[in-house]
Order: C-alpha cells, then structure tokens, then sequence
C-alpha cells in the first residue's frame, strides 16, 4: 500500500520548515509515537485554541525554554495528558 500524502498549507509547510530549536527537539522525541507528541501571543493563541478545541482538539502549550532544558518534564504531561484521555 503506498503512503497517504497529505497535501498542506503553504502557511503549514513554512512552520515545519521553520521551525524553533525546541519544536525540532520536541517533534525527534514524539516522532514515530515514541512517547507512546515565547513564539506566540495571547490574543492569537486564545482565539486558536477556541477553533481547535471546537474541532476535538486538546491544546497543550509549552515555553521554548521548559522544551529545551526540561525536556522530560514535558514529554511527561503530554504522556498523562494522552492517558487522561484514553479513560
């Protein structure tokens, strides 16, 4: 079976190709579901979390520094937030 190629935005893309020093440390410890997961301002992130939370969305949101110096420590709550989830 060939992969699923998802097509996505060009706004999306440029995110991932851009992206910060703690989201590429973050996304090579959840990638592949091995967790068996200051760039932002308020107005935006409430009115986004509105949007996503209406899709299903839990939104977690971590500082560029906790990523980088307490990595373990986030990869943690996303691990007891998706297993709240699961009951």
């Amino acid at each position: 079976m060939r992969p699923v190629r998802r097509k996505i935005s060009p706004h999306a893309a440029r995110l991932r190709r851009d992206r910060t020093d703690a989201e590429d440390c973050f996304w090579q410890a959840v990638r592949n579901r091995q967790l068996d997961g200051g760039q932002h301002g308020e107005a935006k992130d409430a009115r986004r979390t509105v949007f996503l939370e209406a899709k299903g969305f839990r939104i977690l949101r971590f500082w560029n520094h906790d990523v980088l110096e307490n990595l373990d420590g986030v990869l943690a709550v996303v691990s007891a937030t998706l297993a709240d989830s699961r009951t």
